[in-house]
């Protein structure tokens, strides 16, 4: 993969991480000692030698640099200046970041709870991007640790080399901006980039990678230097690792090695379209039995008793930085070990040459099924990288891009070009725009026409169906029995919204804006359909939102989306005149799943879709809520009625209007004053904490939690990414289990995640969530439950007994059903239909939009708090205005060419 990171201009990424610093004391270190050069024996005996660090880029080039990278020039280039002749290439070149101090509502200077000010570095000239290519796969990685000097240069070349032709597609997609406001778009000539190889991971064992750093400085086609729009090493960023990981496989098998196509599969066993690969002849044993720091942590924590980070720190080694020669030695030898328990285990990297390759190529129907199951509109960029997985091994960077034009001509009757994207109003009114306002996008023609074309007109032919109306006897009926049983009047919106749900239409869509009562208006149109004989089904995407529902409704069958769909289409239930199907949550459903419902109801079963289109979107293709929304009509429940306070109605208000807006048509300046807006407002309202660390925000955020005396249920963290999720399960576990009592019981097990394997430490007290359905225990994906027992079994699996919360328990082997993970915390994408009445909600620029930021400030009855580093700030703020919901192809339109321009011929 290549993860880009920004750099300010103090040298830092926005978690504090001083990475240019980093930088130069690596390759200070690197050119220092003569040990960590790597070098080959020429045929004809001369010393070849491979510097860890080079220069990249045709703005390198220009500047003539060249050979290993100097600290000077890192310097100099750092602060935008030519590292030779001291000239400005930027307008911002020597500027420092200055510092701004927050300020409360009424302009006074806001203190930490230690006394210190508040605030956040801004401005200066930018340093650059980390693009950090991790392209090797463990089993190359092990073979460098085995091979000779000669083989490590071989290696490294083919790795290098890869990624330079990676490099060389980034700066092709780079554009800066000329004239006022750089409103007019050029592309870049160059950029300048310097590259540092590193060969392990943090826990010392073998990782190649390389760091680019690139600097805020290029040279446009009009030969002006100037900075540069980074947007394409983040939105195209899964390409560029794509490709570097397809030309370093094939650069590989140039060496000899076989190479071993890996496709990613779900947790059905289906592929995901992505793809990887390993060298034939390392097995996945191998490679997991190679990790000395997983076995120390391991090993310590078993002796005495200490949490996995504790052990960390207690075995790693003093020094920092260890010399090349210190890791080397450190790979021998447990490589002399893993040797000692396999002794079929490869010796050196020569042992893998001549092994075969595992490379099948796909058809153009394969991959055009693969993009299209994730994307409903795909760009040229999109087509390149799924490419990229596919022909790994079997073409290189160049050929790859040829292919893309290839697969386009070759597929042309199979697709419908989709107009550009658009770009929002006042963005670009120069002479040229954006390149990517300018590219056609493109969407399967089976897709346009046969899923989302027949979709739409199915459901506006249903449109006038009487006997799907609710007679006014019985509507009544059910309005005054739910009065009566709850003590609770409907409001006019409300009624609304029951009387267009059981109206005669086929399909009815209901929009409910976060808080509004969806499920009360579900309670009572439930009713009013059982009177009349019909049977409701629930659905949602998940089984825990599916069975909720229908403890909250008094539904007849709930199922998840993916269990009807399997049932109706094994025929083991068939829908039918007196069938409800209820979609929850609709708008968080891909447009296939909805479109397979549709089908199955076709025989005469009504389907309410019931959402809210400004919430998370689907995770797959398209969003079919909301083209179905604007076909057939809805009703929309607007009146919040979740959030106690006044000021969290108005902070969710001011999400709605704008989220509400047409798409395509707010502003970068638009955004931005929402996300400021939104700041002010908690702010204002005590409800933001900013840190100069993550690790500082997650300390206090689990410190408040449990200062919090609500029970467990009824509070509730969230966090935007997976990483900062399982760093919060373990902060607040640490502080449930620690100090440990003698009895305590607890043991490390291997659990699945996902797609990945981890190593977990499990005790009693035990909060854990389930991750996958499985009837027979009676838990879906998303239960939750409290380990009351646990024991270790002789195979290194865990006998776990479970309370459930409900009055039932269940025993298990970890073995059998190891999917499980902490449930203290959860990404606000799991969070999406939870009412809790406290809320805290750690927020990260990594993944942010109004979408997001939506959900996560209205989960909350009571109580809410957002914790953020200041170095996120300014990103978050930046994107909490953005939007960023799925496209459809129908909203987008078919792409017409532009007219040929009039010429007048003069007389």
């Amino acid at each position: 993969m290549m993860r880009p990171t920004r750099i300010d201009a103090r040298g830092q990424s926005r978690d504090g991480t001083a990475v240019l610093a980093y930088l130069k004391e690596t390759e200070f270190q690197l050119t220092a000692a003569p040990a960590v050069d790597y070098y080959a024996t020429d045929p004809k005996a001369a010393t070849v030698i491979r510097q860890t660090s080079r220069w990249l880029g045709k703005g390198a080039a220009i500047l003539d640099l060249k050979g290993a990278v100097d600290t000077e020039s890192m310097d100099r280039l750092a602060h935008g200046f030519d590292p030779n002749t001291f000239d400005p290439l930027s307008q911002t070149a020597g500027r420092a970041a200055q510092w701004v101090p927050k300020l409360d509502a009424s302009g006074q200077p806001m203190l930490t709870k230690q006394g210190l000010p508040k605030g956040t570095w801004r401005g200066g000239h930018r340093v650059g991007f980390d693009c950090t290519f991790s392209i090797a796969p463990k089993s190359v990685s092990l073979a460098f640790a085995a091979a000779t000097p000669e083989e490590r240069v071989a290696i490294l070349d083919a790795m290098r080399d890869a990624i330079t032709q990676t490099f060389a597609i980034m700066e092709g997609e780079v554009e800066t901006g000329r004239d006022h406001g750089g409103v007019r778009k050029i592309g870049v000539r160059g950029l300048v980039a310097s590259g540092f190889t590193h060969f392990s991971s943090r826990e010392l064992e073998p990782q190649l990678h390389e760091h680019i750093l690139v600097y805020a400085v290029g040279q446009g086609e009009d030969g002006q230097w100037g900075g540069y729009e980074a947007l394409s090493f983040f939105e195209h960023q899964a390409m560029y690792g794509a490709l570097a990981r397809a030309a370093f496989a094939k650069n590989l098998e140039a060496l000899g090695y076989g190479i071993v196509k890996k496709t990613e599969l779900d947790l059905f066993g289906r592929p995901t379209g992505e793809t990887s690969f390993e060298l034939a002849g390392v097995s996945e044993s191998t490679c997991e039995r190679f990790s000395t720091r997983r076995r120390q942590i391991l090993e310590h924590v078993e002796k005495h008793g200490t949490t996995k980070q504790q052990a960390a720190l207690a075995t790693r080694k003093q020094k920092e930085e260890p010399s090349f020669e210190e890791v080397d030695q450190l790979w021998q030898q447990t490589l002399n070990r893993a040797r000692a328990d396999d002794p079929t285990m490869f010796k050196l990297a020569a042992d893998l040459k001549g092994l075969d390759s595992q490379l099948a190529p796909v058809s153009d129907h394969e991959v055009l099924d693969r993009l299209q199951a994730k994307d409903t509109v795909w760009t040229k960029q999109q087509l390149i990288a799924q490419l990229a997985r596919e022909q790994v091994g079997l073409m290189d960077v160049s050929e790859i891009v040829k292919e893309a034009d290839a697969f386009l001509d070759r597929m042309e009757a199979h697709l419908v070009r989709i107009n550009p994207e658009r770009p929002p109003e006042t963005l670009h009114s120069g002479r040229r725009t954006v390149r990517k306002f300018e590219a056609p996008r493109y969407c399967s023609r089976a897709w346009f026409v046969d899923v989302e074309t027949k979709m739409v007109a199915r459901a506006q032919q249903r449109a006038y169906e009487p006997h799907q109306a609710v007679s006014k006897t019985a509507l009544a009926h059910a309005i005054e029995q739910f009065q009566t049983e709850r003590g609770f009047t409907l409001s006019a919106e409300q009624r609304q919204a029951v009387e267009h749900v059981t109206s005669g239409a086929g399909v009815v869509v209901m929009t409910g804006r976060a808080g509004t009562g969806k499920t009360t208006v579900a309670d009572v149109y439930t009713r009013a359909f059982r009177a009349e004989g019909r049977e409701v089904i629930g659905v949602s995407l998940s089984w825990n939102a599916a069975l909720k529902l229908g403890e909250e409704t008094g539904l007849d069958r709930v199922y998840s989306a993916a269990k009807l769909l399997s049932e109706l289409d094994h025929g083991k239930l068939v829908l039918s005149e007196r069938h409800v199907v209820i979609l929850d949550e609709a708008a968080m459903a891909d447009t296939l799943t909805v479109s397979r419902i549709l089908t199955h109801a076709d025989k005469g079963a009504k389907v309410v879709l019931q959402g809210d289109a400004q919430q998370l979107s689907p995770v797959t293709a398209g969003q079919a809520f909301r083209l179905l929304r604007d076909a057939l009509g809805d009703v929309e429940l607007t009146e919040i009625r979740r959030q106690k306070h006044t000021q969290d109605v108005e902070t969710s208000e001011a999400f709605y209007t704008h989220a509400g807006k047409e798409r395509g048509t707010v502003s970068p300046e638009a955004q931005q004053i929402l996300g400021a807006d939104i700041l002010m407002r908690l702010i204002s309202q005590d409800q933001l904490e900013l840190f100069d660390t993550k690790a500082e925000a997650i300390n206090q955020l689990v410190e408040d939690y449990f200062d919090c005396p609500l029970h467990a249920e009824k509070k509730l963290i969230m966090a935007s990414t997976n990483r900062d999720v399982s760093a919060l399960n373990l902060a607040v576990r640490d502080r449930i289990i620690f100090p440990r009592g003698p009895d305590q019981e607890e043991h490390w097990v291997r659990l699945k995640q996902g797609k990945k394997r981890v190593d977990r430490q499990l005790s009693r007290c035990e909060r854990i969530r389930f991750g996958r359905f499985d009837e027979e225990m009676g838990v879906t994906n998303g239960t939750i439950g409290t380990i009351i027992k646990i024991r270790k079994t002789v195979k290194g699996s865990c006998v776990l007994t479970v309370d459930l919360g409900d009055g039932s328990f269940i025993t298990f082997d970890t073995a059998t059903y190891g999917d499980l993970d902490y449930a203290y915390a959860c990404t606000v994408d799991k969070a999406q239909g939870a009412t809790v009445t406290a809320s805290f909600f750690l927020a990260s620029a990594q993944r942010m939009d109004v979408h997001l930021g939506l959900v996560a400030a209205t989960r909350h009855r009571e109580n809410f708090k957002l914790y953020a580093t200041e170095g996120d700030l300014e990103m978050i703020e930046e994107r909490l205005g953005m939007e960023r919901l799925r496209v459809n192809a129908m909203e987008e339109g078919r792409y017409v060419e532009p007219p040929a321009p009039q010429i007048t011929l003069t007389p």
